[in-house]
């Protein structure tokens, strides 16, 4: 097995020496060199678990407290990229150390470590409180500074990150300002510089990566990351066979590194050359999936779930010609039966020729009954990965309410904000005031963007929530269907369809009046072609169904769905 790694290494290597730096790829050698390290994935994996043991044997009673925090930092190290709830359990022992015996430059970086790998994990409210009471940048001691500014990219980065070459201006203006607030904050001559520069701007200097590249080890996740970060490049530029070409690359190392974080792997199943080839899809959407179980990454398990509709159809195809094949053969066995009984007297030899035919042919048929058995169990298997990941997105949307609830009560906080200083205008402290006032924004324009931002995030998280509802409506009731924009009535019953279904929490979620917000429910209600309380809960079903998960199981105290 070491000795496929090894040849599997030598390869890649030579692959980078020389495409990397060409104009033209041989992708299909590049598959092949990433088929071999999906071949090896399992003995990298038993082999990265057989170092973490042995380090760990490496322990004493007699260790100082320095020796005791390295050791712990350096079991967190192992376990960052291959398994983020033990990577969370030492990061939290490292502060526990550092905090007891007042090292506060290496409690803060143990902060800084927990902080990062809740972001692996996807716990995004969690790393952002971290975050939060790690406080300001600029405030911290220098040897922190460049950790700190990785986790806040990384952060941004996840929470909200399009497809290279598809930014709008908006997010490459916020994320330029991202940069220039952060990115001055890691050493300019080093990899982690020209890594983030290329995801967060799209704008790196190519050569410098590939600079990067070559004094790199391999494999390695610093290989790993800076081909991905050339494979964003090369996307944002156009070109889809150096995309594809880095990704594989890059995917090669992720495997024989055992980082399960896996992200280009992911990236190419997306990608035609992956496609088109059923087998090879399913060989690396299941190491995908095997990685997702165990690295417990909640941003990869709708892209996961994607995955899994690129294998099965194939499969169903083909089972469906193996069952054609099947009755063919049934057909022709019963053909040939009937002719031997015709031809049964007199024609002894003819018999046995006969005979032996049937045998070979009750042999096909056996065969192709267990080739079809062992597609059916395959596909058994796909659907019980399926439904697994469908609990997953139910998390995924359960983070996505979160987010919008932040947004809403910021809002709220805005209006409290005006009226104090109205009461400072009524107290006559009006220059107090002016003070508070110059620091303020305008309740209607936090508004306006919360509802924008809202009805872009749900029409792309749900786009065929228009057409669902429009399905239950009169024809001439019918909304048309927007661009990325709401109604009113529309975005109360987005809400609706979500799990939000009290007017109450309605109304306080959008700002809207109680008496508003029923206005809007009883004038679609009365425009459905349904009755009214079956109107409601059909809205109200419109995701729970396909997830196979209520989202108000887990609240037996929520509020009953209310016309």
């Amino acid at each position: 097995m070491l000795l496929i790694r090894f040849v599997t290494l030598f390869a890649l290597v030579l692959s980078i020496g020389g495409p990397l730096y060409a104009g033209s790829f041989d992708l299909e050698k590049d598959f092949k060199r990433l088929d071999s390290a999906v071949a090896v994935y399992q003995s990298v994996i038993a082999e990265r678990e057989g170092e973490i043991t042995a380090y760990k044997s490496h322990a004493t009673d007699v260790m100082s407290v320095d020796d005791i925090y390295r050791y712990t930092k350096h079991l967190y190290l192992m376990y960052l990229k291959f398994d983020t709830d033990s990577a969370i359990h030492y990061a939290q022992l490292c502060d526990s150390i550092a905090t007891a015996n007042e090292m506060e430059p290496e409690a803060t970086l143990a902060r800084i470590d927990l902080a990062l790998a809740c972001i692996f994990r996807g716990e995004t409210f969690r790393a952002y409180n971290l975050l939060e009471k790690l406080g300001d940048i600029r405030q911290m001691d220098a040897g922190c500074q460049p950790k700190m500014a990785v986790t806040i990219l990384e952060f941004y980065l996840r929470l909200n990150y399009p497809p290279a070459g598809t930014r709008g201006t908006a997010y490459s203006r916020e994320m330029a300002e991202l940069w220039s607030r952060y990115g001055g904050y890691l050493p300019r001559d080093g990899w982690l510089y020209a890594y983030y520069q290329a995801l967060i701007t799209e704008q790196t200097d190519r050569d410098a990566l590939l600079r990067h590249v070559a004094t790199a080890p391999q494999p390695s996740v610093q290989a790993a990351m800076l081909l991905y970060a050339l494979a964003t490049v090369s996307r944002a530029g156009g070109d889809e066979e150096a995309y594809c070409h880095y990704l594989a690359c890059s995917a090669v190392n992720d495997i024989l590194s055992a980082n399960r974080e896996a992200s280009s792997l992911m990236a190419l199943l997306n990608t035609p050359y992956i496609a088109n080839n059923s087998r090879r899809a399913a060989r690396y959407a299941m190491l995908c999936t095997d990685n997702a179980g165990h690295y417990y990454d909640r941003w990869r398990s709708p892209d996961v779930a994607a995955a899994q509709t690129l294998i099965i159809r194939p499969y169903e195809q083909r089972l469906e010609q193996e069952g054609r094949r099947m009755r063919i053969a049934i057909g022709l066995l019963v053909a040939l039966v009937v002719a031997v009984c015709i031809l049964l007297g007199g024609m002894r030899r003819r018999r046995r020729r006969t005979e032996h035919r049937m045998e070979d042919m009750r042999m096909a048929n056996q065969s192709l009954q267990e080739e079809a058995k062992r597609e059916r169990q395959m596909l058994t298997q796909m659907e019980t990965s399926n439904e697994q990941l469908r609990a997953k997105i139910s998390q995924h949307n359960a983070h996505f309410m979160d987010i919008y609830l932040f947004a809403s009560q910021y809002i709220h906080d805005v209006q409290c904000f005006q009226n104090s200083v109205y009461n400072l205008f009524v107290a006559g402290r009006a220059d107090k005031a002016a003070r508070r006032l110059a620091q303020s924004g305008e309740k209607e324009k936090h508004l306006q963007a919360f509802y924008q931002q809202f009805d872009k995030g749900f029409l792309a998280s749900h786009p065929d929530f228009i057409s669902r509802l429009n399905n239950l409506l009169r024809p001439e009731c019918r909304v048309p269907l927007p661009h990325d924009a709401l109604t009113p009535e529309l975005r109360i019953y987005a809400l609706v369809s979500i799990g939000m279904t009290d007017s109450i929490s309605i109304a306080h979620f959008l700002h809207y009046s109680p008496q508003t917000v029923y206005n809007y429910r009883l004038r679609m209600r009365r425009n459905a072609l349904i009755s009214e309380k079956a109107f409601a809960r059909t809205v109200a079903d419109f995701y729970i169904q396909e997830s196979g998960d209520d989202p108000r199981a887990d609240n037996p105290g929520a509020a009953p769905i209310t016309p």
